[in-house]
């Protein structure tokens, strides 16, 4: 019997550590292999986030100029808008004090949409107790 173990070549002690090197040698390459892609990964991501963090900087410096530009553009735009609101504030004055142009106007620009906060004359208003005693 100690012929037949003796002779055959796959019961023998070489054949698992064979196995034993190849699975290993197989986990190892894996992990190199990983390692590898992980650096490539991390290379790819660190030049993209430059890249990222480079057009932040320009996006923001071409936002101040923008925004700076337009300071001229909001000065104007809020004189406009003082004037405007001076020029309803007076001929509302006007229309309250029984200006028929004034009310024309003033009734124009409601129609239109624009109105006024101030105090806005009534267009059939009764007439006050004083006017009618005299």
């Amino acid at each position: 019997m100690d012929d037949q173990t003796d002779s055959n070549p796959f019961i023998s002690v070489y054949t698992p550590l064979a196995f034993v090197a190849l699975a290993l040698s197989t986990f190892f390459f894996g992990q190199i292999k990983g390692i590898s892609q992980g650096k490539e990964s991390m290379t790819f991501q660190s030049t993209n986030g430059d890249k990222q963090i480079t057009a932040l900087r320009e996006n923001t410096l071409k936002l101040d100029k923008i925004i700076e530009d337009q300071k001229t553009a909001v000065a104007t735009s809020e004189g406009t808008q003082k004037q405007f609101t001076d020029f309803m504030k007076e001929l509302n004055d006007m229309a309250v004090g029984g200006d028929k142009d004034a009310l024309q106007v003033m009734d124009v620009a409601r129609k239109a949409g624009i109105n006024y906060a101030g105090d806005a004359p009534k267009k059939d208003e009764a007439p006050k107790k004083d006017e009618k005693a005299k």
